[in-house]
């Protein structure tokens, strides 16, 4: 009885027999919704608790959790559409029922779930709005509209973090959209806000990470549409608080989107993501069937390890660390830079520099270093332009600084 039913299987040997197949969960059943579509939920599980959130334009968004491999479900209504069961086929988004079409602010359908160590349910969401003017007409969504939204299964219903949002790279209060271009917008289609596609990770320090696609600011893909790029943010406090994001991939020529994270961080924020040089995608057309991202084809699906600690390092160097501070300067740099360390005591020092791809360049090893401020100038011009990571290693802790040469 619905279009685009969420089912659940489950297998209890790694895959050899399934002792659930293709089930419907009651609480998310014909009874409640119409209808999900197809990248409209995601899934965590951990032990026996599993957790299923979904969403969409027209859904809220809803999360299932079990605490016995799915035999049973709770469903939670963490973000409330407002008109219940809705169906774009015979309604319009008419919330005060004066006939008349309302503006909703909505998800996006882009979600991610992940359940920590002490079963505390984290659930990230874009953010965006829809109008339903026409009924059995597809609803229209705000694609330039802005927000990824937070909460966890700890707090109140409602009580909902915005956690990111496109970046004032340039300071001057706005964000710069080219003008002229070949496509529809300023930017690319993705069906989703100028923030969206969360990806969740966690540590065994139980440090959440959080991957995005967002906007960059002024950027111009040659057909006037702005690039998105990849940002990562943590939270050390179960997320409470988030750290400022780290952009992975900082070419103002390419896009860098769709990213998904390994759910176990260990030392690296282990990213997979799409790359190619235009804003939005292939599959975006307009009611005619126009395609309205034209000049997209080809792109690569790419691999990097992001270093955890180049992630928020100056907010959670511990207070027992033999590291007072460290920082790179210049960065950027074009041939050289120099390595400022801090220690509190004397120490063994291991300092790589290291690609995306984790291939090592350099290595500066220096043992029984006196505690005070050293510096190491290193000569990086053999290398080529790009984005680098440089590790330091005291004893058994590291740490990690993003560098870019050009």
């Amino acid at each position: 009885g619905q279009a685009g039913a969420i089912c659940y299987s489950r297998s209890q040997d790694a895959g050899a027999t399934f002792d659930i197949v293709h089930q419907v969960i009651d609480d998310i059943d014909s009874t409640f919704y119409f209808g999900f579509s197809s990248d409209d939920y995601a899934i965590d599980s951990d032990g026996d608790n599993v957790a299923i959130l979904a969403g969409g334009l027209l859904a809220g968004v809803t999360l299932l959790t079990s605490t016995d491999n799915g035999d049973t479900w709770v469903k939670t209504v963490v973000d409330t559409f407002p008109i219940a069961k809705y169906d774009s086929q015979t309604m319009i988004s008419d919330v005060d029922g004066d006939l008349v079409a309302d503006t909703i602010e909505c998800n996006d359908g882009s979600l991610s779930v992940l359940i920590d160590g002490n079963g505390t349910v984290h659930c990230y969401w874009g953010v965006t709005r829809t109008l339903d003017d026409v009924e059995a007409d597809p609803p229209s969504y705000f694609p330039g509209w802005d927000g990824l939204a937070y909460w966890n299964s700890s707090r109140a219903i409602g009580n909902v973090d915005t956690i990111a949002f496109a970046l004032d790279q340039n300071g001057n209060g706005t964000l710069d959209i080219p003008t002229g271009g070949s496509s529809q917008f300023g930017f690319g289609i993705y069906g989703t806000g100028l923030t969206s596609h969360p990806s969740a990770g966690i540590d065994e320090d139980g440090v959440l990470y959080l991957a995005y696609s967002s906007v960059v600011d002024g950027s111009d893909d040659g057909a006037g549409r702005l690039l998105r790029h990849t940002y990562i943010i943590e939270s050390t406090d179960g997320g409470d608080t988030w750290s400022e994001p780290v952009d992975i991939y900082e070419d103002d020529f390419s896009e860098c989107a769709f990213a998904s994270i390994a759910r176990k961080v260990d030392d690296c924020v282990h990213v997979l993501y799409q790359r190619d040089d235009q804003g939005g995608h292939a599959l975006s057309a307009d009611a005619a069937g126009t395609q309205t991202d034209p000049g997209n084809t080809g792109g690569e699906i790419v691999y990097t390890c992001v270093p955890r600690n180049a992630v928020g390092i100056d907010e959670h160097i511990p207070a027992e660390s033999a590291l007072n501070s460290f920082s790179v300067y210049p960065n950027p740099f074009t041939q050289g830079t120099e390595f400022f360390i801090d220690l509190k005591e004397r120490t063994n020092i291991t300092a790589t520099v290291v690609d995306l791809t984790g291939r090592t360049v350099l290595e500066i090893t220096n043992g029984n270093v006196a505690e005070g401020r050293h510096t190491y100038t290193v000569n990086l011009e053999t290398v080529t332009n790009g984005i680098y990571f440089v590790n330091l290693q005291l004893n058994n802790e590291l740490y990690s600084q993003k560098v870019m040469k050009f």
